[in-house]
């Protein structure tokens, strides 16, 4: 090894070091955001967790009454779109995120005076046969609500 060879290391900059640390760190961010909101996407357990759901909406008008609501087309051919029925790798905080967004989607766009809330039932198990279905004893209940 010459001289020459020595001097060119000598030469790098600390700061070159910054990208590396910034890559790092999201690294290390998106991992602890997917542990703590049991979201899969981006984070280090993406498709570790399947997750199969049923979700029941419905609304409750200002006298109290509540009501089934059937989901339309609405939702076609955007990104996230969660159907009433269904599964998904990402685990259980990717649905709930999905389904309070088309909640206040609901809320704003299809809202009448008399509809005080949108509701959803969202029940669910985790890494079972889809083609299984499963009962509501069987599965976790999570009430959501907008607003």
């Amino acid at each position: 090894m010459n001289k020459n060879s020595c001097q060119k290391y000598s030469d790098i900059k600390w700061y070159w070091n910054i990208p590396i640390v910034i890559m790092l760190t999201l690294l290390l961010s998106l991992g602890i955001r997917s542990l703590i909101t049991d979201d899969n996407r981006y984070g280090w357990g993406t498709f570790s967790k399947q997750a199969n759901y049923v979700i029941k909406y419905s609304y409750i008008k200002k006298d109290g009454s509540t009501h089934e609501y059937k989901p339309g087309n609405e939702l076609i051919g955007l990104a996230n779109q969660i159907r009433h029925i269904g599964s998904t790798r990402y685990s259980t905080g990717f649905i709930k995120h999905s389904v309070e967004n088309y909640l206040k989607y609901l809320y704003r766009n299809k809202n009448d005076e008399e509809i005080k809330t949108f509701r959803a039932e969202l029940y669910y198990v985790i890494n079972k046969n889809f083609n299984h279905r499963f009962s509501k004893e069987q599965a976790t209940l999570i009430e959501l609500s907008y607003p």
